[in-house]
């Protein structure tokens, strides 16, 4: 079982936010691949990209391996806010760039 050390989820104004878990929540070994869900809404895809940036900067989940640093990689990706994506390309960004750089998996700071 893997157990949640850390919950942090700054700024939570204008997002939604849906948490199955809470720190010292042990993750059954055939957990919920989702236990914490976050959804943004804005007028324009732009906003809405830039304050899941944002969200995602300020979040952090303990203990467990999350898919965080990869969300953060690809909405910075430049073919992501035009939309300019299509059913293979996070297969072909895998293949290509994600081989070559290093994603930021360091834990935000708490903020106080």
């Amino acid at each position: 079982m893997n157990k949640i050390t850390r919950v942090l989820i700054a700024n939570r104004r204008e997002i939604a936010v849906r948490i199955r878990c809470y720190a010292g929540y042990l993750l059954p070994p055939f957990y919920d691949s989702l236990p914490v869900r976050l959804i943004v809404h804005a007028p324009s895809r732009t906003a809405a990209i830039e304050k899941m940036a944002a969200a995602l900067s300020n979040f952090s989940l303990g203990g467990i391996d999350t898919t965080i640093p990869f969300l953060r990689f690809l909405i910075q990706r430049p073919d992501f806010a035009p939309g300019k994506t299509h059913i293979r390309w996070v297969e072909e960004l895998i293949s290509g760039s994600l081989s070559r750089i290093r994603l930021d998996t360091s834990p935000i700071e708490e903020k106080v």
